[in-house]
């Protein structure tokens, strides 16, 4: 089989590696930027180009590639996929309009609203030149400042870790001269990815994976693209619940589901998502629309499976005829960085590979010259130690990265017992605050449900909703949200603070807000409800539904995504 492969980093060695390991004889090609020396040494041919140029298409027309992979998130944002859907190529990676779910967090923020997709912290979107930031950050008292656009995972800046409130402010301002912005509730807890193959229809989930993206020991220093990250011997870390993961799980399949029923395009590839396990639950940190790097090298090495028939049961919707499994062990990721990385990186330098013994070696940011090997400023090898615990694949990537010399820095402390027992101590801390773990996701179909059907007004609300017009629907379906937060059925309304609803199907508006003084202290206030907006009370006898199936129609290619008909703009 003739195979693209888009993208020349660490993540697409590893999908190299992957692609290379096929028992369908594959012949690679590849697209990259920069000639990555692990991947170019896999290759059949490959051409040097940027990976967001059309040229790209044509390369792999003359070549008679039968699938692409596109690695990296911006040849989704350029459309890349499209062009090559349109060309014959089928591709495991989403069309532009599915793969929005990584590359417009304001997009994407409102459509998990739009669909009552749990786990959505409180936010706003700002639009570029907008104000009112300031207020919102004082409404909210602890926030997260997320520009909409892509930022290679490093434009998003926390308060408490980055500034304090005034700081805050200001980066808000000096994002929304060049970019849409989000601002929203900062999550108190622990961070985990769970990535997917996703057919359109059908997920087959990888183990869940913890990523470190401060620079230092210590969970110290600047945001990077990622230091390096581990996994358990099963689904789940050591400091998740089983429900963690299965709630991340649902999560993501109503992800899929609603993104079909928003664009009309199904979305085909791999689905990344971030979640925050809290004392309260799991929350949506962010969603991104490819393997994550460093995540790609710890689940890729693991996979049973042939990698290339998983990648065809993508592209062809049919991840439901194959049983996709993974090696139950343990990986530890340790990225090797230039000295002064990120800020200040040394470029141009010259990298000494020595024995890694039994580690896996990946090469990323990287260049060969003369037969050496040279650092770009970027990440610029990743080695990977795999074991039956975290402990042993600890030790072995840590040996391997003893063996990379140059003017390089890493993490010693990633996959460690001390740094992991910091991650356990610190969940048992705030679920022990917190009286336990509250399910935010209803997890399994054969629990008992609570029928809403036993509150008069309720009912007759959810008959005239699905009696009424596709363009009438709307303002139905807020009121029977409305309804729900009423009875308890759900923590906190869809429509954000400050929206009042009209009666007769009028659209909903903001309420006037005060320009001076502080918000009062009532059960309505934004902060209260941004500390429980999507998330779904368990109680002992049953688990309650969360969301309404919505039928839309699909996007139009001359209007933006929930441009037209988004009720919860403000």
């Amino acid at each position: 089989m003739k195979v693209l492969l888009v993208g020349g980093g660490g993540r697409e060695h590893a999908i190299a590696e992957a692609v290379a390991r096929s028992r369908k004889n594959p012949e690679l090609y590849a697209a990259m930027s920069k000639k990555n020396p692990g991947i170019a040494r896999l290759c059949k041919d490959f051409l040097l180009v940027k990976e967001t140029d059309p040229g790209l298409v044509d390369f792999a027309v003359k070549n008679g590639v039968e699938l692409a992979i596109t690695g990296p998130e911006a040849p989704l944002a350029a459309g890349i996929s499209d062009l090559l859907w349109g060309a014959g190529i089928p591709v495991v990676g989403p069309r532009k309009l599915a793969a929005q779910i990584e590359f417009d967090k304001a997009w994407t923020r409102n459509f998990m609203q739009k669909y009552g997709i749990p786990g959505l912290p409180g936010f706003k979107v700002f639009r570029k030149g907008d104000s009112g930031t300031d207020e919102f950050i004082e409404e909210l008292g602890d926030v997260v400042i997320k520009p909409a656009g892509l930022t290679g995972g490093k434009g998003v800046r926390v308060m408490g870790d980055h500034f304090d409130i005034n700081g805050a402010k200001t980066y808000a301002r000096e994002v929304l001269k060049n970019d849409d912005l989000v601002v929203e509730e900062r999550l108190i807890g622990e961070e985990f990815t769970v990535q997917a193959f996703v057919d359109g229809n059908t997920l087959a989930f990888a183990p869940s994976v913890q990523d470190h993206k401060r620079a230092y020991d210590g969970d110290k220093g600047p945001n990077t693209g990622g230091m390096g990250s581990y996994n358990d011997a099963k689904d789940i870390l050591p400091f998740m619940k089983e429900s963690d993961y299965e709630d991340a799980k649902k999560i993501m399949r109503d992800t899929v589901v609603s993104i079909n029923k928003e664009t009309g395009v199904p979305y085909q590839g791999v689905l990344y998502g971030q979640f925050m396990a809290t004392a309260k639950g799991i929350s949506v940190i962010e969603f991104n629309a490819r393997f994550g790097d460093p995540e790609a090298m710890n689940v890729l090495p693991l996979l049973d499976n042939d990698f290339l028939e998983v990648c065809s049961a993508v592209v062809n919707g049919e991840l439901n005829k194959i049983n996709v499994t993974f090696k139950k062990q343990a990986t530890v990721c340790k990225y090797a960085v230039p000295a002064g990385y990120p800020d200040h990186p040394e470029k141009d330098s010259v990298v000494g590979i020595g024995d890694v013994k039994d580690a896996l070696l990946f090469y990323s940011s990287v260049y060969e010259k003369d037969n050496k090997i040279y650092t770009t400023g970027s990440r610029a090898i990743a080695v990977l130690g795999i074991a039956d615990t975290i402990g042993e694949a600890e030790k072995k990537a840590q040996a391997g990265i003893s063996a990379l010399t140059g003017a390089l820095h890493s993490r010693r402390d990633i996959g460690t017992g001390e740094l992991i027992s910091r991650r356990i101590r610190h969940m048992e801390e705030l679920r022990g605050k917190h009286g336990g773990e509250t399910r935010i996701c209803d997890t399994m179909e054969n629990e008992t449900k609570i029928e809403p059907e036993k509150d008069a007004l309720l009912a007759k609300l959810e008959r005239m909703m699905e009696n009424a017009p596709e363009n009438s629907r709307q303002p139905l379906i807020e009121l029977v949200n409305k309804r729900k937060v009423e009875l308890g059925l759900l923590k906190s309304e869809l429509l954000p603070a400050g929206y009042k609803l009209k009666k007769r199907g009028a659209r909903a508006k903001p309420a006037p807000q005060a320009k001076t003084g502080k918000p009062k202290d009532s059960k309505e206030s934004l902060r209260k409800i941004a500390m429980g907006v999507g998330r779904i009370t368990e109680t002992k006898e049953a688990i309650i539904p969360h969301d309404i199936d919505v039928k839309d129609e699909p996007l139009k290619k001359d209007k933006k995504p929930l441009e037209e008909a988004d009720s919860y703009k403000y």
